[in-house]
């Protein structure tokens, strides 16, 4: 597993996240067949909760006709236990109000206009959570102080948060506080925890930002294998520019990508790009591919060759001197057709010199720059390779009709279309992925800018992700395709 070390912290020390992933590794390997569960608590650990703090005591000011919080701003609010006490000690509030203050927060704070308030999730957290769910033989349970009444609507609202990354949530494993019940939060929890056993998983880690109720679960169950993590000792793992965040590359490094999940080396148009994905443990290589009317052959370029040629970009690089070298290193390869005509049938005919055979190959092309008959006689000249097309504009024209949308998909999908592409930058890709594979269309996701990105990218599951793959925190430098003559520098 790669991992970005903090600056304070020496390169060799595994971050917070990565000691709680290895230590479930090891409880699923000392425990084989057992269904392992990872219980988060939600308010405070999952999502942050200072705008719903500011909007409860925003609330009393005015109930109460007082002014202790008219200047008060989210980012003064403690993001962990506590957060109101230290509220009231920064503001200087009085020992006779603020025991006022207390009192009126506690009796409504779980209230519904304060749990769904308009919380956002910790940076990364809800990843973790998705990673978790990826793993096998693993779930994800959530263990909040809500009450039971407010069960629908916390179900949804998780929903909505971990759409992003598809993240779902059983109803099953969402234990909550019962209605009325008098004996605290930190009992509750522990009760849940115990119930969750008692269901038949072997808990091995509960998440959650108060210690008090950690302590509680721990003093409870007496379990050694049960780790009682901090939530804070997660966020505070990696900054992020907008605060506490749990950094992906702290947990998923190379040898830790979902299975299942292509990944594409895009632009492999030039010698520094082909050196650096022969290299790699990549097996796709996407070549853009041209016919140069001056000699006949195919040439990997993405714009026109006209313009590279006033670039400068001359010699191209062969389309055939790529499947040598490719061939060679056991590569397979995603061939992006920027025209149609000859240039298509050039590549049917240097496909069959060099006998590549379906497995290895992938047609891609706009529809403006390759026809659907054209795609048909790809089909049948190669029936069992990938054939795609990107359909954002199908997207824009469908809107919200998903019917639409399918129908249009399937109108493709008739025509021999295997596989459908959308743009990373189009925001829609965790939605739409969950839609795809209902609708058992496969979708690949391309424009992936960063390891950031990618990372996202693959937690949502998609068939494939298409990269540059400039990740130097992998040793990867990819230089991109050259559209519109850009090409990324050296990354070190």
């Amino acid at each position: 597993m790669t991992e970005t070390a903090a600056s304070d912290t020496r390169i060799d020390a595994p971050s917070p996240v990565s000691r709680l992933i290895a230590h479930c590794r090891n409880v699923n390997l000392r425990h084989p067949g057992d269904r392992l569960l990872v219980v988060f608590d939600v308010d405070g650990t999952v999502v942050d909760m200072r705008e719903a703090v500011l909007l409860a005591l925003r609330d009393f000011d005015r109930e109460h006709g007082t002014r202790h919080f008219d200047s008060l701003l989210p980012v003064q609010i403690s993001k962990y236990e506590g957060a109101l006490e230290k509220v009231l000690a920064d503001r200087e509030v009085s020992a006779r109000d603020a025991e006022q203050v207390r009192t009126w927060f506690h009796e409504r704070f779980w209230t519904i206009r304060y749990v769904m308030a308009s919380y956002r999730p910790f940076q990364g957290m809800l990843d973790l959570a998705r990673w978790f769910q990826l793993q096998p033989g693993v779930s994800v349970g959530f263990n909040t102080g809500r009450v039971e009444s407010q069960r629908s609507e916390t179900l949804h609202w998780l929903e909505m948060l971990g759409g992003e990354n598809r993240f779902s949530v059983d109803d099953r494993l969402l234990a909550m506080r019962p209605d009325g019940w008098s004996e605290g939060v930190a009992k509750a929890k522990a009760d849940a925890v115990r119930a969750f056993l008692d269901a038949g998983y072997r808990v091995a880690a509960c998440v959650d930002n108060d210690e008090a109720d950690l302590a509680a679960i721990g003093h409870a169950l007496d379990d050694p294998e049960l780790q009682l993590i901090p939530a804070r000792t997660l966020l505070n793992a990696h900054r992020s520019s907008e605060g506490a965040a749990v950094d992906l590359q702290t947990f998923i490094g190379p040898g830790d990508l979902p299975h299942g999940v292509e990944s594409v080396w895009h632009g492999i148009n030039d010698a520094h790009n082909l050196k650096q994905f022969v290299s790699s443990w990549f097996e796709w290589a996407e070549i853009d591919v041209r016919l140069n009317p001056a000699d006949g052959r195919l040439v990997a370029y993405h714009d026109s060759l006209a313009t590279g040629i006033a670039r400068g970009h001359v010699p191209f690089l062969t389309v055939e001197s790529i499947v040598r070298e490719l061939l060679a290193r056991g590569k397979s390869f995603k061939f992006d057709l920027k025209e149609g005509g000859p240039a298509l049938y050039a590549l049917l005919d240097l496909i069959a010199r060099f006998k590549i055979p379906d497995a290895q190959l992938w047609f891609n092309a706009v529809l403006d720059d390759v026809s659907l008959p054209e795609f048909r006689v790809l089909a049948s000249y190669h029936p069992h390779a990938i054939r795609q097309c990107p359909v954002g504009s199908i997207i824009l024209q469908c809107g919200d009709d998903e019917a639409c949308l399918r129908g249009e998909l399937q109108r493709l999908a008739d025509q021999g279309m295997t596989r459908f592409s959308l743009h990373w930058d189009s925001g829609l890709a965790a939605k739409l992925a969950g839609r795809f594979e209902e609708w058992g269309f496969a979708l690949n996701i391309y424009g992936v800018p960063d390891l950031s990105a990618f990372l996202h990218a693959v937690l949502i599951m998609p068939r494939s992700v298409t990269a540059d793959f400039n990740f130097p925190e992998w040793n990867l430098h990819g230089r991109g395709s050259g559209q519109d003559g850009w090409y990324r520098t050296a990354s070190r």
